[in-house]
């Protein structure tokens, strides 16, 4: 088994403009066929062997990476069960995140949407979970998602009633949150 993580950038920024490619765009497409060919055999075998079991994500934002075009920014999401990749996106935000904390705090709402469906599936048929992890890189939002902390700045208030779900779930312990470098 191996991946192409290599091409998944590029094939999905061509495919979001199929209906009326640029020439810039077509030039960009036969770059990336033409590294294609360069690098047939090249990939990522899935050859490790984690110690991490349970079901859980690691969760990533890229704030208006492009918002001179576009001031949405990028959700990444990775689901794991067991070291085993089940799930995983890459998608623009469907709304303009005003931080960096912001769009962190979205690209774990995604994940914890995945995983919700993915918890409540696997107990279905009989595995029994007691909780999920939401792994990022945002020790601001991980902060924010603290139940025990009183998190009411000005700032921040417009974020209460988005997220607030979240710290419910971190308080009950279905959601734990882990912070990776």
């Amino acid at each position: 088994q191996t991946s192409r993580p290599d091409l998944t950038f590029a094939v999905s920024i061509l495919s979001s403009v199929l209906k009326k490619p640029t020439k810039t765009q077509y030039e960009l497409l036969q770059r990336v066929l033409a590294y294609i060919n360069k690098n047939p055999t090249l990939s990522i075998p899935y050859l490790f062997e984690s110690l991490r079991i349970g079901l859980y994500a690691y969760a990533d934002a890229s704030h208006a990476p492009n918002w001179q075009e576009k001031a949405k920014s990028t959700t990444g999401v990775l689901a794991f069960y067991n070291a085993k990749l089940i799930d995983w996106s890459s998608k623009l935000q469907s709304i303009i995140a005003q931080s960096t904390m912001e769009a962190e705090l979205i690209s774990i709402a995604t994940a914890q949407r995945t995983l919700e469906i993915l918890f409540n599936l696997l107990n279905e048929i009989g595995f029994s979970l007691d909780h999920y992890t939401i792994i990022t890189d945002s020790k601001p939002a991980i902060e924010y998602l603290n139940p025990t902390l009183q998190y009411s700045k000005p700032r921040t208030r417009h974020l209460a009633l988005r997220f607030n779900h979240l710290r419910e779930l971190v308080k009950s312990g279905v959601l734990r949150l882990e912070f990776c470098k």
